[in-house]
């Protein structure tokens, strides 16, 4: 009995090990597992409302920031930041279509974060990023961000 139930044991072992080696790419999988944490940013004209969500006076520059993580998405700009927390992937297109929140110092309003990558996911040099409100309103956008080895630290804000 503990024979037959060793051998049960095994070959169902053996069966979840084949089906998790059959998801990487190469192998008709699609190669969409975990990412190493990547990050792109730039540097943006302002051209909405002074201060708005990027932050300073219409025609000055504001910083951007993109963090992605296997299980998580944070847009940082001057006035705030957009966070999406959850499982996500690119679709065939390279692009993805994150719902959250976008959080400034005494607000946070539901929103949604557009994705369209230059490459496919884990090649692209550069994503351009388009921050809608829940009635589709642009936010920000659409702002071309480059792939950067990491994000310089950001000073306090005092934006609304």
């Amino acid at each position: 009995m503990n024979d037959l139930l060793e051998r049960f044991l095994r070959a169902g072992l053996l069966a979840v090990s084949l089906v998790l080696a059959a998801c990487g790419p190469g192998s008709g999988g699609t190669g969409t597992g975990p990412i190493a944490t990547q990050f792109f940013s730039a540097t943006s004209t302002v051209t909405g409302p002074a201060g708005g969500i990027v932050g300073g006076a219409v025609g000055a520059s504001a910083r951007v920031d993109l963090q992605l993580q296997n299980t998580s998405v944070e847009l940082t700009t001057d006035c705030g930041r957009f966070v999406f927390t959850g499982e996500w992937s690119a679709n065939a297109g390279s692009t993805v279509v994150l719902p959250g929140r976008f959080e400034r110092t005494n607000s946070s309003t539901v929103a949604s974060l557009r994705l369209q990558f230059s490459d496919g996911l884990s090649d692209s040099r550069a994503v351009t990023v388009t921050l809608l409100d829940a009635s589709g309103n642009v936010l920000l956008g659409p702002v071309t961000l480059n792939r950067a080895d990491t994000l310089a630290p950001r000073p306090a804000t005092g934006c609304n």
